[in-house]
């Protein structure tokens, strides 16, 4: 049984990567080990399973239709082991998330606590990055899975919505806006505005959302750190946008909360997966306590 898993799953690393020397790697194998186990399993299903040719390998069309079955079956039998674990109690090992920054330092830390307080057998490890950054580290295997907000559609993965982000201002109590609960984004883009760099996926997003209503942004100062947009904020310089969870753990007293609507603009905080490759028990088990945590941040900001 486990030596049609391994060859099951050798299988979908090569699918998913179209690249035999990437899968080797990513599975601990060498390569001829990894062709080894392809072969054995075209023998054992009795079709070729990838055209191979120099720049690129690809599914074949029966491998194409074997596809979402094979990983089915990988998937139930990690689910059974998963739950297997569980009801032993016995749940340890390592998971690695890779999240945003603005995730970093409010949500992850919190769903954290819980897991150690529920299983401290394991340890989360957790890698801060650029939204780009963040879903490459989950397709290259090199994190269990991500944290973060897709700005355009991947193939490779697989995402779980976890909530949603609204984008909200940031003032010094001594700008003009501060007495300002609501603005519209027309309102907004009248005063000089300060921005996450280009990689960020607030930056993104909100320019995606400003081009929709035909509004030209340019920004007066821009910074990679949300600590260093909201301090140019806090000392007058102009109009911080970011979100609802950067506030939760960034922004202080110092600042004022403006809340943008007409648009609202929102993003989509997702778990993000590597397709084809099922969770570790631990990371599974993780991946619920990281759910409930987002679904309890969201009620609390009545969303």
């Amino acid at each position: 049984m486990l030596t049609e898993l391994r060859r099951i799953r050798a299988f979908l690393a090569v699918a998913r990567l179209q690249n035999f020397t990437r899968a080797a790697i990513e599975l601990n194998v060498s390569q001829s080990a990894l062709s080894v186990q392809i072969r054995q399993l075209e023998d054992q299903l009795g079709t070729v399973l990838f055209d191979r040719n120099r720049r690129r390998v690809s599914v074949t069309p029966a491998a194409q239709d074997l596809l979402p079955r094979l990983e089915r079956i990988v998937h139930d039998i990690e689910s059974v082991v998963a739950d297997a674990h569980d009801a032993s109690g016995v749940v340890r090992g390592t998971v690695t998330v890779a999240t945003l920054p603005s995730l970093a330092g409010g949500l992850l830390p919190r769903a954290v606590a819980t897991l150690t307080a529920q299983l401290p057998g394991i340890t989360v490890r957790i890698v801060d990055a650029v939204a780009a950054r963040v879903v490459d580290l989950a397709k290259c295997g090199e994190v269990d899975f991500a944290v973060g907000s897709m700005t355009r559609g991947d193939r490779d993965v697989v995402c779980h919505l976890l909530r949603v982000d609204r984008f909200c201002a940031f003032v010094s109590p001594r700008h003009p806006l501060a007495v300002r609960k609501v603005l519209s984004l027309r309102e907004l883009a009248e005063h000089p505005l300060i921005l996450p760099a280009r990689d960020s996926s607030v930056r993104a997003r909100f320019e995606v959302a400003a081009h929709r209503e035909g509004i030209v942004i340019k920004p007066a100062y821009e910074a990679v750190y949300n600590s260093t947009v909201l301090g140019l904020a806090r000392e007058g310089l102009g109009v911080a946008v970011l979100t609802e969870m950067i506030a939760a753990y960034e922004a202080d007293a110092a600042v004022c909360t403006i809340a943008i609507r007409n648009p609202v603009i929102q993003r989509e905080i997702v778990q993000i997966v590597p397709k084809g490759r099922p969770l570790s028990a631990a990371a599974e088990r993780f991946s619920r306590v990281l759910r409930k945590a987002a679904r309890d941040d969201q009620e609390a900001q009545g969303l």
